[in-house]
């Protein structure tokens, strides 16, 4: 998504009185909060056939995947609304949309599956690289939740929660913070998520990612029918 393109988004929700903060294109906590509190209040308001779907992206997996997501966010103390959306959008941007527990990094680093797990993070949870790329989409699930675990009770934002996945050492970083600069290798690995091509990466910028892929997930086609 464009500078240009989320300047215009934080300039509607401002215009609808969501938003307080400076229309600056970049995408931190305070344009989110006014997202989520407009997809609420749209929620509200919507037909009882949109009403009637699941979270984002419910309709891309199984119903057993779905039922573990939501139960995942309960269990990280997720409370705020559309966490289970969240966790769902940051597996469907670090796939590619296809949920596969067998992706590879796209930029050929050695980093696989649903969250794009690494050597070492696998070590961490007590599991290896070779091991998950054999498992079902559903039970590579378990071992998500354990990557997560640590911050149980401590995610509140969407931002904090793709940075675990991307850059641990940015969880509870202002949204500037810069986690990628030109000419490094995590820079070139990255590098579409420098929204305004200026040689460095922000939270804000990683995040703003993850955020369109959750308004891509909240689409009805993408969204299963709830029973």
């Amino acid at each position: 998504m464009s500078t240009a393109t989320l300047m215009k988004l934080q300039q509607d929700l401002k215009d609808a009185g969501y938003y307080k903060g400076i229309v600056d294109g970049l995408w931190g906590n305070v344009s989110n909060s006014a997202w989520q509190a407009a997809l609420a209040d749209a929620k509200q308001s919507r037909s009882t056939s949109v009403d009637n779907l699941d979270i984002a992206w419910s309709a891309k997996v199984s119903p057993a995947f779905v039922a573990r997501v939501k139960k995942m966010a309960a269990d990280l103390k997720m409370t705020y609304p559309n966490a289970a959306s969240e966790l769902m959008s940051v597996m469907a941007f670090e796939t590619g949309r296809t949920f596969s527990p067998t992706i590879k990094n796209g930029a050929g680093a050695p980093y696989y599956g649903l969250i794009q797990f690494g050597a070492a993070a696998a070590q961490d949870i007590g599991t290896t690289i070779d091991a998950l790329v054999k498992m079902t989409a559903e039970q590579q699930l378990e071992y998500v939740y354990l990557y997560f675990k640590p911050l149980a009770g401590k995610i509140s934002n969407v931002s904090d929660l793709y940075m675990k996945v991307l850059w641990p050492a940015a969880v509870g970083k202002p949204d500037d913070y810069n986690l990628f600069t030109e000419g490094t290798k995590a820079y070139l690995q990255n590098k579409g998520l420098d929204l305004n091509k200026d040689g460095k990466i922000t939270k804000a910028e990683a995040a703003a990612k993850v955020v369109a892929m959750l308004n891509e997930g909240m689409k009805p086609e993408n969204r299963r029918t709830l029973a």
